[in-house]
Formats: C-alpha cells, sequence, structure tokens
C-alpha cells in the first residue's frame, strides 16, 4: 500500500477496489502576526491548499478549528478554495458547517457507550450524517479536561473513535475531517510515531527531522475500506508513510 493509491481516491481502477474511506488531515494554522491573526501570505498560503488538497465525487467535508482566533481564519480560507475547486470540477462534495473545538475537551471511557446511544445504528454506519452526528456528539457533551497537557492525550485517543467508525462505513461513503490546530496534539503524536517505527531515539525530538510542525504543514490518516473486506490505513508526514492498524495507533496514543 503506497502513497499514490491514497492520493489517487476513486480515480483509478484500483484493485481491489476503494469502497468507502475517511481522511484525518490535521493541519497547523498559517503563519501569523505579532496580533496572532494570520498574514496576507497566510491567508495566500491556506488558499492554495485549498486549491491542492484532493478532492472527489460523493465526498463528505467536515471541519474543525482549535479556540484561538488563527485556526478559524486559515480554514475559512482553506475550505473557500475547497469549495471553488469542487465547483470547477463540477463534482459532488457536501461541506459541513466548521466547528468549534473547545481546549477543554474530555475524553474517558464513559464516551463510547454514550456515542452508540445518540445512533442506534452506531455499529451499522450507513449515511454520513450518522458518523458526523457522533463526531459533533462528543464535541458538544466533553467537559472540563483541566488542562492543555489533558485535551492534548483526549483529543488523540478521540482520533482512535473515528478510525473505528470509519471502518464501519458503507459503500460510497467518504470522508474528510479537517482539523486545523496550533502547535501541541500534532507535534507529541508524530513524535511517538516516530520513535516506534525507529526513526527517532527516544532521547531524539522533531528538531532532527526538520523541527516541529511548521505553518500549515499536514500530517494525514488515510484509512481505506477495501471491496475485498480489507481495511488499510496509511500516516503521511513530510517523506515519510506508514501502513498501520487501528491497535497500533492506540498503543501510541495510550504510551504518550
Amino acid at each position: 500500500m503506497n502513497k499514490e493509491l491514497f492520493e489517487s481516491i476513486l480515480n483509478k481502477e484500483n484493485d481491489p477496489k476503494i469502497k468507502s474511506s475517511l481522511i484525518l488531515n490535521f493541519i497547523r494554522h498559517a503563519e501569523k502576526d505579532k496580533d496572532n491573526n494570520i498574514t496576507e501570505e497566510g491567508i495566500r498560503q491556506s488558499k492554495k491548499m485549498g486549491e491542492e488538497i484532493p478532492l472527489f465525487n460523493n465526498l463528505t467535508i467536515a471541519s474543525y478549528f482549535t479556540d484561538v482566533p488563527r485556526t478559524k481564519q486559515t480554514l475559512d480560507a482553506i475550505n473557500n478554495n475547497l469549495e471553488n475547486q469542487a465547483e470547477k470540477q463540477d463534482i459532488n462534495v457536501e461541506f459541513r458547517t466548521p466547528i468549534a473545538l473547545s481546549s477543554k475537551l474530555k475524553w474517558n471511557k464513559e464516551s463510547e457507550s454514550q456515542l452508540e446511544k445518540i445512533n442506534m445504528i452506531f455499529k451499522k454506519i450507513e449515511k454520513n450524517q450518522s458518523f458526523t452526528k457522533a463526531v459533533e456528539w462528543w464535541l458538544s457533551e466533553s467537559e472540563d479536561a483541566g488542562n492543555v497537557n489533558k485535551w492534548t492525550n483526549d483529543f488523540l485517543k478521540a482520533i482512535v473513535t473515528f478510525l473505528k467508525l470509519g471502518t464501519k462505513l458503507k459503500e460510497n461513503n467518504h470522508l474528510m475531517l479537517n482539523f486545523v490546530t496550533h502547535a501541541g496534539a500534532t507535534d507529541k503524536f508524530i513524535l511517538s510515531l516516530l520513535k516506534q517505527k525507529d526513526i527517532l531515539e527516544k532521547k531524539d525530538s522533531l528538531d532532527k527531522l526538520g523541527g516541529a510542525l511548521k505553518f500549515l504543514e499536514k500530517v494525514s490518516i488515510k484509512l481505506l475500506n477495501l471491496d475485498n473486506g480489507e481495511t488499510k490505513i496509511l500516516l503521511i508526514f513530510r517523506d515519510y508513510n506508514f501502513e498501520m492498524k487501528i491497535e497500533e495507533i492506540k498503543k501510541i496514543i495510550e504510551n504518550l
């Protein structure tokens, strides 16, 4: 399973063929000024990203941003050009209203059972709406996490549940969740992953590979449900891409 296959979702005759998919994009905000708003160059680069993220038919895009102005400004610029791209290509893409991620989110052992309650067909997801309602429950029902580090860990744990939901998507259901954040959560996760893959040693930091996430840098987790019954997951960061299992990602997150 290689990066090119994921970047050409549904655009080529793949064997086995892709039945449904989930893409999680974690994006750091654009360049900011002294007042913590994004600069003109940041707006330009965000719009450029919106032109370059691949789109395809039957895709639903849900977007989330952390609670600082620069992340919302970045997301607005990205989404503006994503919508323009879809219109120019005349493809069927549904855009959901962006939702703010509070810095006080909480994830606990009861959360997944609560997710089941908001949709009786949780284990047999047939529509994109079922998935996004589950995500929205998590956003609306979460409570004060106490501090930023706790929020970071809880947010990453939620990724595992998103992936589990993604494996249950039925045919022709394709979802892209774009998270625009300030620095922290994504850096911590990718650093642990690279150490687990022995690319970095235990004492190393991301400085050895060019530093923490830069403005508008992206980490992607791409999940494909194939028509042979298999599910493939690829994580992409800079020049690295790995095929992974949900349990492997869960273990990394639990050990943060």
